[in-house]
């Protein structure tokens, strides 16, 4: 039981985020579908508590990195791609004959292998971008990500079939499921992409909180909800953009970077060994 005393204030957020992902699965398995999107989207404030306790009593070691792998492959990988197959997959739609093939293949109100693919391809590409940012987190200590992190993939698309539950009335029918099944394929492709997009801190992490947390509390409406999902996507788009406008404010008038200020140095040192939303 020696592994308990390793475990910190941080650690016990992260085990708390890897738990609401497990609820979240099998509240969608019971068809509680708001309920399991609140707690996916607990499991983004969880993610990043455990990164605001990492910062500021961070150890010397990484097991936090591996930990925070590990829940976040269940709740930002698996429950969102679990609730994307209940709710917009039907076994009915898989057609039994080379014509019906067709037919269905060219409605987008079906198209039944293209669910099925892109929860494979949130999964698998998932595991791959939290597996490079657990390997390079070590080595790496910037301003930005390396493709688009996790839980704004798993946020963006969570808010997504919100939206469509709260316009269906509790059910989905409002978008197309090619729709939401291009989404996410997008979302995959930018998680492991080399796109550099800004760290989200200080006031923007703590005001991208207080929306999450505003989606919560009010995600029987739909303006809220649409608000919350357009603000997810302004960041994923422009993360990169914003990145480079920083980066050239720390270019001096002979093209070097500029000094840090002391205060920044000492922020940079008591950050600990990168332990951020991956």
């Amino acid at each position: 039981m020696k592994i308990l005393k390793l475990i910190s204030i941080a650690d016990i957020f992260t085990c708390i985020n890897a738990l609401l992902g497990l609820f979240s699965i099998l509240a969608t398995v019971s068809g509680w579908y708001f309920f399991a999107i609140n707690l996916i989207l607990l499991g983004v404030l969880a993610d990043g508590l455990d990164g605001v306790f990492a910062r500021r009593f961070s150890k010397k070691w990484y097991l936090g990195d591996y930990l925070d792998l590990m829940s976040d492959t269940v709740t930002f990988c698996v429950a969102p791609a679990v609730l994307m197959y209940r709710l917009y997959f039907n076994p009915a739609d898989i057609p039994t004959s080379l014509d019906s093939f067709w037919s269905t293949l060219l409605d987008p109100n079906k198209v039944p292998v293209l669910i099925p693919l892109a929860c494979g391809a949130i999964i698998v590409t998932g595991i791959l971008r939290l597996a490079r940012f657990c390997y390079q987190s070590p080595f790496i200590h910037g301003e930005y990500f390396i493709g688009v992190p996790t839980p704004s993939a798993a946020t963006t698309l969570t808010l997504m079939m919100l939206l469509d539950l709260d316009l269906g009335h509790g059910e989905p029918g409002t978008l197309y499921p090619v729709t939401v099944g291009i989404m996410a394929l997008l979302l995959a492709f930018l998680m492991i992409c080399d796109m550099k997009i800004l760290k989200m801190h200080g006031k923007i992490e703590w005001l991208a909180g207080g929306l999450v947390i505003l989606a919560i509390v009010l995600n029987e409406y739909p303006e809220v909800v649409a608000m919350v999902f357009v603000a997810s996507v302004v960041y994923i788009v422009g993360g990169p953009f914003a990145l480079r406008r920083k980066e050239k404010k720390t270019i001096g008038p002979k093209g070097k970077k500029r000094p840090k200020a002391p205060a920044e140095k000492k922020e940079s040192e008591d950050e600990g060994p990168g332990r951020e939303r991956s």
